[in-house]
């Protein structure tokens, strides 16, 4: 069983807009509705499903902390008041996943007249992800509800151009053996007789719940903080088991194992495999879909090397002049040797006034490269042209220069998503063409760094000119193909 997740949305975790599998959504929400039947004296239990382990701490990363009760208390994403039998539906969870592995590398090899071939360099294609879960409804009605719900979600695409994101759990980790875990309760009850006296290794009895309001609301009226407790309980399930081991910060446990594919489209699906009713109550539909990835590399999720921050003091710098090639009177330059990129006439200044920012993207995943995000804001003024380099051990590694960065307005260069965001006036927009090359012509490359090194990021103002900037580095790792 694949114990996690899979959403459909934009870059970040709140643009998550439709949720392929979520395998703690369902098992929660069946043992909620079980209780719940059982307490109307009722018995159409959905008894075939049993508590398998899930991904206990992840329920609250997706939820901001509140946990999964049911679809029409969270609400779900399907439920609608007016539907009938939409709070019937549970949800997918997740059977298996096949090609998020892979390798998409591959070589021609074409055979040689006199023997032997010659070997092309490695490419890379695109990823095809083929999933299978199991929907799960509480009878046919609320099946159906679900089934529709998930053929008109399949055709929704979050942004234009094809860069919706995929994102899901590389694996579910065991935070409680983290060994930089937070401090969380001291202890939680065994029995019936622990959860009334207190567990017998708690310390003070006054950190202990005293009436029902307490169980609701934490020990001390509230002031469980003072007890070592860093949250309360706040589902069923925590009754049983207590709190998770990150329930004071769950994303600094599972942020790191979030991973995200782009360019990504439901390609085929839902295939219906299999239908069934369950003697003990209950409907399950096994589900099939493929999902495309124009880009077959895998990425972490964006995190903040160096905060939204003033730039640092200027130094004035000059550049260096233009190398002059010399030309051979015998073999003039031939017209395919001419750079034929695109030049935007954009004159630039030899002399500059320059801050410098250290960039040192930390390594937290096994995965093998960072893309950089950088983030530049006027305050009052806009200003332009404005140069940004990156640079090890003053090697220039990526530069390229803005025409200008409006004044209250933004740009962000994207290396993850290889485009050019700028925000300006309330409204959003990708403008790719906007950023040139470090000496103004032709188009910026994109930058790729070793994750773990140092680096520094300088941004270039024209000397006289420079206004009050803000700047956010960014950066994401990136994994092979």
């Amino acid at each position: 069983m694949y114990q996690g997740y899979m959403a459909l949305g934009g870059a970040t975790l709140q643009e998550q807009t439709f949720e392929l599998i979520n395998t703690m959504r369902v098992q929660r929400y069946v043992e909620n509705w079980n209780r719940k039947v059982r307490q109307n004296g009722e018995d159409d239990c959905l008894s075939f499903m049993e508590n398998c382990d899930d991904c206990d701490s992840a329920e609250f990363l997706f939820t901001d902390g509140e946990g999964y009760f049911l679809p029409e208390i969270d609400p779900a994403p399907w439920y609608d008041p007016t539907i009938r039998d939409s709070d019937k539906f549970f949800g997918v969870m997740g059977l298996e996943v096949q090609g998020a592995e892979d390798s998409t590398r591959t070589a021609s090899v074409e055979a040689s007249v006199e023997g032997g071939g010659a070997i092309s360099r490695l490419r890379f294609g695109p990823r095809e992800i083929i999933v299978r879960g199991l929907a799960v409804a509480a009878d046919s009605c609320g099946m159906e509800v679900g089934l529709n719900w998930m053929r008109c979600q399949y055709e929704i695409e979050i942004e234009e151009c094809g860069k919706d994101y995929l994102w899901f759990l590389d694996c579910c980790p065991i935070c409680a053996t983290d060994p930089n875990a937070p401090p969380v309760g001291p202890c939680w009850p065994d029995t019936y007789e622990e959860l009334a006296t207190g567990p017998l290794d708690c310390p003070p009895a006054t950190c202990w719940i005293a009436n029902y309001n307490e169980f609701v609301i934490g020990p001390n009226a509230g002031g469980y903080e003072s007890c070592g407790w860093c949250a309360w309980i706040g589902t069923y399930s925590q009754v049983l088991d207590g709190l998770p081991q990150f329930a004071c910060d769950v994303s600094e446990c599972l942020v790191p194992y979030l991973r995200q594919f782009q360019s990504v489209r439901v390609t085929e699906g839902p295939i219906i495999l299999n239908r069934q009713t369950m003697p003990s109550g209950g409907e399950i539909a096994e589900v099939e879909f493929t999902v495309a990835c124009g880009d077959p590399h895998e990425y972490t999720v964006e995190v903040a090397v160096a905060g939204v921050q003033p730039i640092g003091p200027t130094v004035q710098v000059s550049d260096p002049p233009p190398d002059v090639p010399v030309v051979n009177p015998f073999f003039p330059p031939s017209a395919s040797s001419i750079p034929r990129g695109p030049s935007t006439g954009l004159v630039l200044p030899t002399v500059w006034e320059r801050s410098t920012i250290p960039f040192v993207p930390e390594r937290r995943t096994s995965l093998s490269e960072t893309v950089p995000g950088i983030m530049l804001a006027a305050v009052d003024t806009q200003v332009g042209p404005v140069r940004v380099g990156v640079w090890k051990g003053g090697e220039l590694v990526s530069g390229y220069v803005l025409p200008f960065i409006p004044a209250t307005g933004l740009v962000k260069v994207d290396s993850k998503a290889r485009r050019i965001t700028t925000e300006y006036d309330g409204e959003s927009r990708t403008l790719n063409g906007f950023a040139r090359r470090w000496d103004g012509d032709g188009f910026a490359p994109w930058a790729e760094l070793e994750t773990g090194e140092a680096y520094t990021v300088t941004v270039d103002q024209p000397v006289g000119e420079s206004v009050e900037l803000l700047v956010e580095l960014l950066a994401a790792e990136k994994g092979c193909a």
